[in-house]
């Protein structure tokens, strides 16, 4: 019983992450919006000048440069928004089969 509670709460974990990380794109695109407002110019954060600037450097990757060009040059809000959805989809996924577990196990009771 406490191991199936464990996959329950991991669950929860996973996908308050998720949601977590949805809520960063969401200050992403709100600053951008302020800048884009005072400036008239949409301010361009790409994945890449993100990830230069926490001292992560350019990934490079032995096959399949292109697509990872592609991904780092998708806007910071854009990547955070995706990734939060993804974790929390998993996360969601995890706590229904957990739940689907304890209803199989209650019904074979």
């Amino acid at each position: 019983m406490e191991g199936n509670t464990k996959h329950s709460i991991a669950g929860a974990v996973v996908l308050c992450f998720g949601a977590a990380m949805i809520v960063v794109s969401v200050c992403f695109l709100t600053f951008a919006f302020n800048e884009w407002m005072r400036t008239d110019i949409w301010p361009e954060y790409p994945l890449s000048q993100m990830l230069t600037e926490l001292g992560a450097g350019r990934p490079r990757a032995p096959f399949g440069q292109g697509a990872l060009d592609w991904l780092l040059s998708l806007g910071s809000c854009t990547a955070f928004f995706w990734t939060g959805a993804v974790i929390a989809a998993i996360g969601g996924s995890m706590m229904l089969a957990y739940d689907k577990r304890q209803k199989l196990k209650n019904a074979s009771a």
